[in-house]
């Protein structure tokens, strides 16, 4: 106890001093104050008996932050995924405008006899045919992968290709495919087409943005050692160097009506569910995409 009455912890150590004899004759102690020791001791013993339940709270809250962004990321490609319809809906509806225009034109001057009108009618079955295959292709390519199969680079890469078809098309975007070697990996195939896809979203967004002339996209599928690739390339002017270290951040974006997740998600799907990496740089014309994961039987099985 203090002088002021407060208590105190205090270690002593006491040791005997003896004689030429060998007998005890005095003790010396020496005294310490360690209150601070004991109080961060039991400062520590407060924190550990918590740890565990902050631990949870914490991976509780981070799981919430994923889910939102999941969620967000699945708004932002259902978006994207209806401008792509319209693209593609665009050209056959015009076609069937055209055709109901011509059954009128060939009635009103007598010319719609029976084999015209069936033709006609023939016709405006392929096209809405084609309409409905349409939303059907774009109905799968958003089914959630439930297991890990074993898939085609080049395949995965045309379904994403034939979503965006129209607006390149629209746009004046040629594509390029140089398939080096038939490549198969071990994952997600509708989650790494989605991948593929944002990326050449973002491709074609730069080059109509920044109004390149003769705007193009290079794809290319190989593989190196054990590794499979898919380089994306295109020249709509590449990403300033300011924001090339944060363009994989969530809710970052240099567009003004983008989300900011889907490069971010892109990420997450291709490293924590395939085992690989996505790495970018610019070229002397724009941007280049690498999209890296390991051959199947390679451990891509063991993310």
């Amino acid at each position: 106890r203090r002088k002021n009455g407060s208590l105190y912890w205090e270690s002593v150590s006491i040791a005997p001093i003896r004689n030429e004899k060998g007998v005890i004759t005095h003790f010396v102690a020496v005294k310490e104050d360690i209150t601070r020791r004991k109080e961060a001791e039991e400062s520590l013993r407060r924190l550990n008996e918590t740890l565990e339940q902050r631990v949870r709270e914490e991976v509780a809250k981070n799981r919430e932050k994923d889910l939102l962004l999941t969620h967000q990321s699945r708004l932002a490609a259902m978006g994207e995924m209806i401008g792509n319809i319209a693209h593609q809906w665009r050209q056959p509806l015009n076609a069937l405008g055209l055709l109901l225009s011509n059954i009128q034109d060939a009635y009103a001057h007598h010319e719609c006899d029976q084999d015209y009108l069936d033709k006609s009618v023939a016709r405006g079955e392929l096209l809405i045919g084609k309409m409905s295959s349409t939303i059907d292709d774009f109905r799968n390519f958003f089914k959630p992968d439930r297991e890990k199969v074993r898939f085609s680079l080049e395949g995965a890469v045309r379904d994403a290709l034939s979503v965006v078809e129209a607006s390149f098309v629209s746009g004046g975007i040629t594509v390029a495919l140089d398939v080096e070697q038939e490549v198969s990996v071990v994952g997600f195939p509708n989650e790494y087409a989605q991948v593929v896809l944002n990326i050449l979203g973002n491709a074609r967004d730069a080059i109509l943005t920044r109004k390149i002339q003769n705007g193009r996209v290079e794809i290319v599928i190989g593989q190196d050692a054990a590794q499979a690739y898919v380089s994306i390339r295109d020249n709509g002017g590449g990403i300033a160097d300011e924001v090339m270290e944060k363009i994989f951040d969530p809710y970052f974006t240099t567009r003004e009506k983008g989300t900011g997740i889907g490069l971010y998600m892109s990420k997450m799907i291709i490293e924590n569910n395939m085992s690989g990496r996505i790495e970018v740089r610019n070229t002397p014309d724009g941007a280049e995409f690498r999209v890296v994961t390991p051959l199947s039987g390679n451990g891509a099985g063991n993310a």
